[in-house]
Parts: C-alpha cells; structure tokens; sequence
C-alpha cells in the first residue's frame, strides 16, 4: 500500500510543555490513506487563556466550527476534523467571527481587530483566500445570503461591505451607521438586511474633521432593515443605561430579538414589539448577556452573566418558562443551536466547550480533547523502553504497549535515562528531579526555570544550571555527583541563560552554547555562540539561529560545515560516530555522515519543530519529539516509524499507511477522515489494527510473537465471516442513515437505510445504549443496498439508538444516531449467576475461598430484592460448576426482560492452553490445565452468555488470574512477596521448584490485555467487564478476609456507604470500579491491580445500598 496524494493535508497546532508556539498556517505534509482517508489525531490546544468566542454550524449539521486563538473544526459526531492558527500568531480574537459557507466546505473567519477576512477549507484546514477591506474600521460581523452567493462583512465604523463570494469581488460598500455593526443578518428574500448598532461614540463631521467621543450614561443603540442599495426602509431605537446590546436575527420567523442586561424584546421583521421579559430565575433578576432563537423558531434561549452563567429557555411565542439551570461558567459565554435546535453548543474554556441538550443542561458532546504534550525523549540502555516528557513524564515500550506515569510535578523539558537502566533524570521547571524507576524514590535539586540538563556518560554526574537572580555573577553551570549529592563544580556564565548543555570526551568536557569547559583542567578551553548543540566524544556539533550546521572538533580543530534548507532545532550523535541527526523547525529530521556531513537520509513525518532526538545505544533506532504532540520511532534499518500518541493513559501507534495498535480505548484518540466525513478508526480495526505488520517492519518483535499477533488478526476475521482476501486494499466505509422514527409510549420504530457502493453488504445491527439487539454478530445481508424497520423498546432514561452495517472488505459504517427519552419508571428484575470452584476434582488445585465468594455475594445481592420486582439467583458451585453445566447456564436468563440488571459472575483458575493459537480458559470442575482445549470453557463462551439477551445493563465480574505465562523470576517474586504478606495466589502454578517439570517458554504476550487486538471488535455484547488483576498478575485470596481480595471488596462496596461518593444511597458502575480498583491494590501492597477489560460508558448500572 502507498501513500499517494500529498494534496489531503490538516494542520495541526498545539500547546506544548505550556509555551504557545507560533506556527504559520501551511502545515500537515501528512500522507495520506488509501481511499483519500487521513489520520486526524484528536487533541485541541490546552493553553490556559484559549477561550472559543466564536460558534458556526455547517447547513448539513455535520461539522462545527469553535473560534479564539486558535479554529478548532469538529464533526457533530465528536471527532475533531482540523485545528487552525491565525497566521499573524496569538491574537486574542483571531477567530471572533465564523461562518460556513453554503456549502459546508469551507470556513469563514475574521478578527475583530483586522482588515482581513479569512477563508479556510475546511477538510483541509488550508487558507484558501483573503479578502480585505476597503472600508474604515476592522471587521465586526458576518453574514451569508441564504443562496450563499453573498457575503456581507459590517465594520466598526459603520459600514457594510457586500461581497461576491464565488467570484470574491466587492459588490457595494454601504454606509450605515457612524458606529459599530455588532450583528448583522440576511432576510429570507436575500435582498434585504437586518442591523444591529451601538451608539458607543458621539460623532461630529465638520468638511475638515471628524472627531468622536465616548459617550456616557444613556448609550443608544439602533436596529434596522437596509436593501443592498444602502436604503434604510425600517428603525428601532432606544436609550438605555443597562450595558451591552446584541439582536439575534431568526430567519425561520423572521423575528429579532433584542437586549440589553434588564430586558428582552421580541419583535417581528416590521419592528413592532411582540413580547418583552426580564430574566428571572428563583425571583432574582438576573442580567441577560445573550438571547437566541433557535433555528425552528420553536423556543428562545436566553444566557445570563455576571457572577455566574444562567440558561433560561423560553417557549415561542408565549415566551412560557421551559427551563432554569446553571451553565457553571463564571464567565460570560457563546452559543449557538444546532442546525436541528436538537442541541446547543457552548464555547468556553478547554473543557467547557460542549453540546448540551437546551432542556436540561445535560452533556451530549464535549468538544475538548485533551493529550500528553511530549517534547522531548530518550530510549533505555536496553532499548526496551522509551521516556518521554513534556507536561507529564511516561514510560512505555519501545514495542508499544501501556505508559508508565513517573511522578514528576511541573513542566518537563528533558528527560534522561541513566547507563544504569534504573534511573531517570528528569529536568522540569525550577528542579531536575532524579528518580529510581523500582522504588519510585526521587531526590529533587533546585535548578533555574526550565534548566537545560546533561548526563555523564558514566551516569555519575549531572549538569544543570541553578537558580539566579538580576545579577551576572548568580548566572553559572553547576555539575554534581549523583552518588554524594555534591556539587563537584560550579562554572560561571555570566549574561547567558543556558538553552542546552552537553558532556563530551568520555565525560572531560562540558559543552554549553558558549563555550567548552575542561572538567578536569577547570578552565574554558574554547568559546561558542549557539543555542543548539550536542557533542560526542570527539566532536562538538552546533547550530544557530542561521540554517547552518558546524561540526569542529573538542580540541578546536575545524571540521566541516554544511547549510541546510530550514533552521536546525536539535542535534544528536549516533553511538559510534556514524552519523549526525538534525532536526528541524519544519519537522523534517536528516542523517548526516560524519565527519563530512553528507546527507545519508532525510525523515520526514512530523508536521511541527522537531524538539529532541535520541538514538539507541546499539544505534539501531531514533526516537524524535515535536511540537506536534507526537514521538515518533524510527528504524534505521529500514528507515520505516511508528508514530505514537497519548492521552488519558490511553496510547496509540500508527503508521504512514495506516496501520495501528492501540490500547483497548486508545482507538478513539483519533479517527479517519476523508474530506469533512470523519470515521473511527474501529471502523477498519478488521483490516488495519495489525501490531504485527508494525512490528515486523520494525525489527521489533519475535517471529513466535508476529506470528500470534497474525493469528488473531485471522481469528477475528473468522467471526467477522470475512477471509483476508476479502480485504480491500482501499478505505471505503459502507453508509447508515436513520430516515424516520416513530414514537409509541415505550417504544419507537426506526426506518433506516444501508448503502454500498463499491462492496456487498455483509451485516447490520443496531445498538441501543451501545448493547447490540442482534447479537453481537448482527444480522445477515447481502447486496449493496438494504430498507428495514426495527420497532425498538425503550428503557428509562435516555436511550440512544444507533444503525449500523459492515460491508464484504470488513468496514464498519459510522453509526446512524437517534435519540428517545422514555420518563417512565422501571424497577425491573435483578438476575445474579454465579460460577465458583475451590474444591476441583484435581486435589492439587484447591482453593480456599472461590465458592465463598459467589456464595457471600448471592447474600448481598438478595438483600436488594426490596428495590427491585423480583431477585433471581442461582450459583453454581464446585462439582456443580462443570463445563456443560455452565455452558447450559444460559438459560437461567431465558425470562429476563429488557429493563431486568443482570450480574454474572465467576471465582476459581483460569489460564491458557498451550496450543500454537492460545485461548483463555475458565477452569471447571473437572479441568486438567495440561489439556484446557478439552477439559476448559473459553472465556468468550461464558461472556457469551451476556450475548443477545433482552437486558442491557449487563456486569461480568471476574476473579481469577493469567498468571501461567510469566516467567520463572517474575512468578516467584510474586510468590515471595504473597508470602511476605500473608496472602493465598488465586493460582494454579507453582514455583518452578516445587514442580517437577521444567518451565515451557515465556508467552509474555498472552497476558497483553492492554493491546487492542486483543478486543474481539465483533463481540460488543455492551456489557461491562470488570476483571480482578492485570494480565500477568496473580489474584489473591486471604484467610483473614475467608474471601478473595477483588471479591471482598466487591461485596463492601454493594453493602456499605464507602463506595458511594455522591451519597445516594445507590452505587454506579463508575463508583464500584474506581472503589474496588483503589482498594485492592492499596489492600495487596500494589500486587494485585483490577481491571475494566470491556466498558459501556453509555449505560450506567445503579445498585442499591442497604
């Protein structure tokens, strides 16, 4: 597969280690995907002050547009398309004003405080043209004619420009009023305007001058009707001394609402006032900041400020009370209905920026991404691992797989693993902070703000620059001894602030932008003037603000110097003296030979400045940082990279062409976009979620692990019904569309449509409340087309309904999304099976308390019989819980509806076969661990239970361990440390000593349960799985507790008041699984760590508390 079309590009624009870096526009020389499909990472800029004034809808209502500092342009799916900076940099109001243009593709935006109209692709994200203004003042507002032919633009100074926007021509320059257009808007006709005016300024014309003064006190404001002629045909004007105005116009009633901070008046296209009213909430008035219509003319939404924000909604036109509630913002806020008035949009800061339901507050959509900001890394001695820090500090394998946080407070600007492997150096705002990876011990050393830090080669001396004042002779480099903690040496550098540091000569010398320093002579051999730098044993190679590099030798010697295309913004020697890396300020890296500095290679990928770049010790790998929130590892073999991301302890890795790994959730931090249509990337899990092709490329894993990771791949395509020839080497996604629904009381009936162009249709199903209806295989279909009709029950609550198809190449459509609220009440039934087995046919696999645990859990579960119709349970215990007996268990749910709750749960072993395709299996009573594949039952067989059953809220509680593929030291250390603590190993293994066979090779990778490829995408039952350790941990069980630790805590949790912190007498899913994860591991000493292996965020599960 190649990347062909270098044309689909984005631009990306971030805020990293909390420096706002100034890019120009032109960015994203990403390639693209076959099928015109582009990665789009989702992650907005976090900067503290980049608050959104601006909110746009596409007409369609499928994408929408947040304007401040930056344009975030978002999918109303939740998928951010593009992320935009004005060109000019940090301007406050760079994206003020917004509109689309009629055709949803491209974006309208203005400052405020310029001439200039922007006009952006918005697939692309490119600045497609500009146009200025002729007229006095800057732009103040916007407006399209609803055939999208013309562009209006109202100044600060009155007038109103009129534009052809295809032909970008001026068409009519009006003057309209000596003050400030703040709203301006089109009549259905489109020949005629309504205005909106503040008159903040007394104006006198004389033929000579014209002067303006502020006025005070009463401030007039003006509304008005103007033709495209300039005639004024209709007025409203009034005094008043309540503060700001603003007029929102609607075009489906062709009415105005007008306001100022006491009063709301409603009037029709004529000006005659309809209805008036204040803001009133729990008989406080309230001052108004901002009224819309919505886009039916079916209610008014009115948002009060001051000390804290207000929504009132109001009826149209009685303007009856429909809702009261707190928006939470301190500050005054933009909004905008959707196109649908489904949702209104509110623009705020990070996180505040959302979709809300106009009747309730509550969140649809947030519209706020946050992710790590690496900007800069380092691998391990054993290039196992990478570091990488910026606003947090994270380790993770090189083969990709789930971040270890290191604690560390502030901002980190370098990062450092030491030669002993144990070690990090971690160089953060006012500190470099040294931790021991085991312990997680630290010791911190005062240092300047975003000190510059270097490692000796030996590991024993680090060098940093500390704390200074106003005067020169504070400034200086100090180098001290790790091991005493004491400063060896201290070198003046007076008037120069330390950007980089480096040791060179084995450690002799210490390079600084300007000079070199010999550690052992105590004297400055050599001056420098650079700001980046990095030296080797025997080179120093520097680079400055000039698009130059210079390699000399340490004892002065000149060397050579070769001129670059950009500006050099890090250096680094490979090990040995090979080559020289050279990153750039336009995210391009390049090998240089040495000692010439020929050109070997160019790298390219990133999309923003390269930060920092370390090599391998064996030389093998490079591993980059940018400002582009990425790092990135690339083979030096083959010169092929993986691109990872991060966010919220999720991960990612992708390649150029596509193909991705991932952490269970990490697919969602970004999507596949193709134009403005913007698909998950689970969508084309079937296809492209491939670690082994990632890692073959890479030279990163074993021939036995690519070959396990092929295997599942194959095995997934199995249940699919789907054979790698049916994969097509093109991206193409079959289409969903809900085209009416019908409500009846509980119920609602779906139309739907499914389309395909270019490949068969293989399978539908819809999802209510992310629990498939169909299984979670769906139904059968063949052709390229398909109408059905589903009449749907609902539950309490919210219910979303979502339609999908999967075609013949294994894509999945994006979801076709409507939404029910059902106010009914429903208790429903609370079913609860149990599985649980101490005392096995195989004496030598006793356990003490398995069964204990699904019986003292059945007792805490009939005790809510009082909330609920009726409590049904049934556990399986011991010689009752054989393999037929509980693949027959299904059938104790055959009665259960859709608004029963139903708790599946499972105590005793499980492990894997050792079969060349190795399953997960559930020990019954009866099972021999040398043949599970005979005597085990799969762990999808049993979650298979949950599989098309009427319920939907659906728990899978699991306490049992994979502990069977760790290797020897580390089984035993667990062993050890159980001991220590008194605790029992949920296990069947025993320490190699206390066997008599010898140990079978390592599988580390069974127990990867952080990989995506692991989730079989085919089985969303919409259940939520919550297992009792990681993969390759033991569970424990204690004598003290008669229970298993997971199990204990579960029962605490459904019986006491500890779990509950909201204290409503009930616990969620979400309280259970952050209680029963916080304790036991407190409880086991960090031994034993539970899991959520699948969730549903969507559908929340309440139990009551006695």
């Amino acid at each position: 597969m190649k990347l062909t079309n270098p044309d689909m590009k984005t631009v990306i624009f971030i805020w990293a280690a909390g420096l706002f870096i100034q890019c120009s526009t032109p960015a994203l020389a990403a390639p693209d995907l076959p099928g015109r499909f582009r990665i789009s990472l989702q992650r907005t800029k976090s900067a503290d002050d980049d608050r959104k004034y601006a909110i746009a809808f596409s007409p369609d209502n499928a994408s929408l547009a947040l304007g401040g500092i930056n344009l975030d342009i978002w999918s109303t799916k939740g998928y951010l398309i593009n992320n935009v900076l004005p060109a000019s940099g940090r301007n406050a109001y760079g994206f003020a004003l917004l509109l689309f243009s009629g055709d949803g593709k491209e974006v309208i935006a203005a400052s405020k405080s310029e001439k200039t109209v922007n006009i952006f692709d918005a697939a692309s994200g490119k600045l497609a043209r500009t146009l200025t203004l002729g007229a006095e003042g800057n732009a103040s507002c916007l407006a399209l004619s609803p055939d999208g032919a013309t562009l209006a633009i109202g100044t600060t100074e009155g007038y109103v420009e009129l534009w052809s926007y295809k032909r970008h021509q001026l068409l009519r320059r009006l003057q309209v009023s000596d003050n400030n257009i703040g709203s301006l808007a089109f009549l259905r006709d489109g020949r005629r305007m309504v205005y909106g005016a503040a008159d903040l300024y007394t104006i006198v014309r004389t033929p000579r001058s014209v002067s303006k003064t502020m006025n005070r006190g009463e401030v007039g404001f003006e509304a008005g009707i103007i033709e495209a002629t300039g005639r004024k045909t209709k007025k409203f004007f009034w005094k008043n001394t309540a503060g700001a105005e603003t007029l929102f116009f609607s075009p489906a009633l062709e009415q105005i609402a007008i306001h100022d901070k006491k009063t709301l008046w409603l009037l029709d296209k004529d000006f005659k006032v309809l209805k008036t009213t204040s803001a009133v909430s729990s008989g406080q008035a309230l001052e108004i900041s901002r009224a819309l219509i919505s886009p039916d003319g079916s209610e008014i939404a009115v948002i009060t400020g001051a000390a804290r924000a207000r929504m009132l909604v109001y009826s149209l036109p009685g303007l009856g009370r429909l809702a009261d509630y707190d928006l939470g913002e301190h500050w005054e806020v933009n909004a905008a209905y959707t196109p649908d008035s489904r949702f209104i949009a509110i623009a705020g800061i990070r996180e505040r920026n959302r979709l809300i339901d106009p009747h309730s507050g509550a969140l649809h959509l947030g519209l706020y991404k946050a992710s790590d900001s690496p900007v800069t890394a380092d691998i391990s001695p054993d290039g196992k691992s990478v570091v990488s820090g910026g606003a947090s500090v994270g380790l993770w394998p090189i083969d990709g797989g789930e971040q270890r946080k290191i604690p560390s407070q502030f901002l980190s600007s370098r990062v450092i693993l030491a030669p002993d492997g144990r070690h990090i150096v971690v160089g953060r705002r006012y500190g470099i902070e040294v931790s021991e990876l085991d312990s997680g011990e630290s010791r911190v050393f005062e240092a300047a703000q975003l000190s510059p830090v270097a490692l000796s080669p030996d590991g024993n001396l680090v060098a940093y620059m500390p704390p200074y004042n106003a005067s020169p002779d504070s400034m200086r480099l100090a180098v001290r001894n790790l091991a005493s903690g004491k400063i060896v040496d201290e070198i003046p550098v007076r008037y120069c602030p330390v950007e980089r540091v480096a040791f060179a000569g084995n450690g002799r010398f210490l390079v600084w932008g300007r000079g070199i320093y010999d550690l052992k002579l105590k004297k400055l051999v050599r001056a420098l003037t650079t700001n980046v730098l990095d030296a080797s044993g025997q080179f120093v190679a520097v680079a400055g603000h000039t698009n130059h590099v210079i390699l000399n030798g340490i004892d002065g010697k000149a060397g050579a110097m070769t001129e670059t295309s950009s500006r050099p913004t890090a250096l680094r020697f490979q090990p040995g003296g090979e080559n020289l890396a050279v990153g750039f300020d336009n995210g391009t890296i390049e090998l240089r030979g040495l000692p010439g500095l020929q050109l070997v290679k160019k790298l390219t990928g990133h999309n923003q400045l390269v930060t920092d770049l370390e090599f391998s010790r064996d030389g093998r790998y490079l591993v980059s940082s940018s400002f582009d929130n990425t790092t990135k590892v690339w083979s030096l073999k083959n010169y092929s990279h993986y691109t990872r991301f991060s966010a919220g302890g999720e991960w990612l890795m992708y390649t150029s062409d596509g193909y991705f790994d991932a952490s269970p959730r990490g697919e969602a931090l970004a999507a596949m976009v193709r134009g403005t249509e913007v698909f998950s990337l689970e969508q084309f899990a079937a296809r492209n979620n491939r670690p082994d092709i990632i890692l073959g490329r890479m030279g990163l894993a074993s021939p036995e692990r690519l070959a396990h990771y092929k295997g599942r791949h194959l095995k997934r395509l199995k249940k699919l019904g789907l054979e790698e020839k049916d994969l097509s080497a093109e991206l193409h996604a079959p289409e969903a569309k809900i085209t009416a629904t019908r409500r009846e009381d509980k119920f609602l009936t779906v139309d739907f449509t499914l389309s395909d162009a270019r490949f068969p249709l293989k399978s539908y199903n819809i999802y209510v409340n992310n629990v498939p209806l169909f299984t979670a295989y769906g139904r059968q279909l063949s052709g390229g087309s398909f109408s059905g009709t589903e009449r749907i029950e609902l539950t309490p609550g919210k219910n979303k309904i979502e339609v999908t198809a999967t075609n013949a190449a294994g894509a999945e459509a994006y979801r076709a999304q409507a939404y029910a609220d059902y106010a009914g009440k429903a208790r429903g039934n609370l079913y609860y099976l149990a599985f649980g087995i101490s005392k096995y046919q195989k004496p030598e696999l006793a356990l003490s308390y398995a069964d204990k645990d699904a019986k003292d859990l059945e007792a805490v579960v009939a005790k809510m019989r009082p909330h609920y119709d009726n409590v049904f349970t049934k556990a399986l215990l011991n010689s009752e819980a054989t393999a037929a007996n509980i693949k027959k268990a299904r059938a104790f749910l055959a009665n259960a509806g859709t608004d029963d709750t139903v708790v599946l749960f499972a105590a005793g072993h499980g492990g894997y076969d050792k079969s060349a395709d190795p399953k997960y299996y559930y020990l019954p009573y009866e099972a021999d661990p040398a043949n599970l594949a005979k005597t085990g039952v799969q762990f999808e067989e049993i979650e298979a239970i949950l599989d098309g059953i009427r319920p939907r809220k659906k728990l899978f509680l699991l306490d049992t361990c994979d502990s069977g593929e760790l290797d020897e030291a580390t089984f035993g250390r667990y062993y050890a440390a159980a001991a220590a603590r008194k605790i029992i190993p949920r296990s069947y293994r025993k320490p190699l000593k206390k066997r008599a066979a010898q140990a079978l090779p390592a599988r580390p990778y069974l127990y990867e349960k952080n990989r995506l490829i692991y989730s079989d995408v085919s089985r969303r039952t919409g259940s939520i799985v919550f297992s009792s350790s990681r993969g390759g941990e033991v569970s424990y069980e204690s004598a003290l507790l008669q229970n298993g630790f997971f199990t204990s805590e579960v029962i605490a949790a459904l019986s006491g008041r500890a779990a509950d912190e909201n204290r409503n007498a009930r616990v969620s899913t979400k309280e259970l699984l952050k209680y029963v994860s916080e304790a036991v591991t407190a409880n086991t000493d960090n031994l034993q760590h539970p899991t959520v292996d699948r969730d549903n965020s969507y559908q929340e599960i309440e139990f009551p508390l006695p």
